[in-house]
C-alpha cells in the first residue's frame, strides 16, 4: 500500500518531469521568460525624462521585473540599444529627433513606441515682467534689442535647439546682428535665475515639461514665424526599444504602451526630487502613491509577472 507521503511525493516528480518536458519542447520559453524578467533603462539626466523613467521603473518593479537604470547621452542610448546593451530609452522628442533615430528605425534595430506625453514644447521665453512690458512674441525682441543687450541664451555647441536658434539669427533680417550665448543647461538656468533676480532683461531657450516652468515665472514668445518648427506648437515624447525586446515581450509592451503621462505628473515628480532631495524611484513612488487612481487606469486587466492582479500588487509596492 502507498502511503500519502509517497503519492504527494509521486505527483511533485510528475509536475518536475512536465516542466522540464515544456523547456525541452520549447527551449525559447525559459530564455524568453529571462530576458524580460529584467529590464535595462537608458536615462539621458534631463529632469522630465528621469522623472518619466523613474515613474516608468517603480510601476514595472511593482510587477515582480527587475530594473537597472543607466545615465548616457541620448546618442549613446540609440547605439546602445543597437548593441543590444539596454532595452530602453524614454527621451525622444518628435518631431524634433526623427532624423536622428530614423537610421536605427530604418534598418530595423529600434521601435518608436507611442507617445507618452503630448503637447511638449521648446521656445523662446522671458520673464514675466518682460512679456508685461511688451516682448509676446519672437518678432518684439528686437524692438527691445538695446535691453536685451542683443544676446539669446541657449544651451550647449552643437545642440538641435542651438542650431535652430543660429539658422533663426542668421536668416531673421531682424536678429541678424544678434549673438546667441551658448553654454550647458545648468550655466543657462543659472543666468536666467541671476538676472530675474536682479530685475534685468533676458531671453532665453525654454521648454516643457522642465522644473523651469515652477522654478520662475516666465512666459513662451509666440513664434509666428515658425522658428521651432512643430516643437514650438507641441511635440510629442517617445520611448524606442530594441525591436528584438518588443517582439519578445508582448505583455511588458502592454504595460508600457499603457503609460500615458501628463504635465502636472512629470513636473510634479521633478519637483519632489528636486526640493526634497531624494532619488527618482523615491519621488516617483510618493506621486504614485498619492495618486493611485492612475495606477487602477494604467494596469487595468495587466497582470504581475507570476500572473497576480497587478493593480493590488502595484499599490502594496509603492507604500
Amino acid at each position: 500500500m502507498i502511503k500519502p507521503i509517497q503519492i504527494s511525493r509521486i505527483i511533485g516528480y510528475f509536475f518536475i518531469v512536465f516542466e522540464s518536458i515544456a523547456v525541452i519542447i520549447n527551449p525559447g520559453l525559459a530564455q524568453q521568460t529571462e530576458q524580460c524578467a529584467s529590464i535595462r533603462f537608458a536615462d539621458s539626466a534631463k529632469p522630465s525624462i528621469t522623472a518619466a523613467t523613474a515613474a516608468t521603473s517603480v510601476i514595472v518593479e511593482s510587477l515582480g521585473y527587475s530594473c537597472t537604470t543607466k545615465l548616457m547621452t541620448k546618442s549613446v542610448a540609440l547605439q546602445e540599444l543597437k548593441n543590444d546593451h539596454i532595452d530602453i530609452f524614454m527621451g525622444i522628442w518628435m518631431p524634433e529627433m526623427l532624423s536622428e533615430i530614423t537610421p536605427y528605425t530604418n534598418n530595423g534595430y529600434i521601435q518608436i513606441l507611442p507617445p507618452y506625453l503630448i503637447g511638449a514644447r521648446y521656445g523662446l521665453c522671458v520673464p514675466s515682467y518682460i512679456y508685461q512690458a511688451g516682448v509676446n512674441s519672437i518678432n518684439d525682441i528686437n524692438k527691445f534689442k538695446k535691453e536685451f543687450q542683443k544676446r539669446i541664451y541657449g544651451l550647449e555647441p552643437g545642440n538641435t535647439l542651438n542650431k535652430q536658434l543660429q539658422f533663426m539669427i542668421q536668416y531673421n533680417s531682424l536678429l541678424s546682428d544678434w549673438k546667441l550665448i551658448e553654454s550647458n543647461e545648468k550655466e543657462m538656468l543659472n543666468a536666467v535665475k541671476k538676472a530675474i533676480d536682479r530685475h534685468e532683461w533676458i531671453v532665453f531657450v525654454g521648454w516643457e515639461p522642465h522644473p523651469m516652468n515652477s522654478m520662475f515665472n516666465i512666459m513662451f514668445l509666440t513664434d509666428t514665424h515658425r522658428s521651432f518648427g512643430n516643437l514650438s506648437e507641441g511635440a510629442s515624447i517617445c520611448s524606442v526599444v530594441r525591436t528584438k525586446w518588443r517582439d519578445n515581450c508582448p505583455e511588458l509592451m502592454k504595460i508600457i504602451t499603457n503609460l500615458s503621462f501628463s504635465f502636472d505628473m512629470v513636473n510634479a515628480i521633478m519637483a519632489i526630487i528636486k526640493n526634497q532631495d531624494i532619488d527618482p524611484q523615491t519621488a516617483a513612488k510618493y506621486w504614485l502613491n498619492e495618486h493611485p487612481d492612475h495606477l487602477k487606469l494604467w494596469l487595468q486587466n495587466i497582470k504581475t509577472i507570476d500572473g497576480k492582479e497587478g493593480y493590488q500588487a502595484a499599490i502594496q509596492f509603492i507604500k
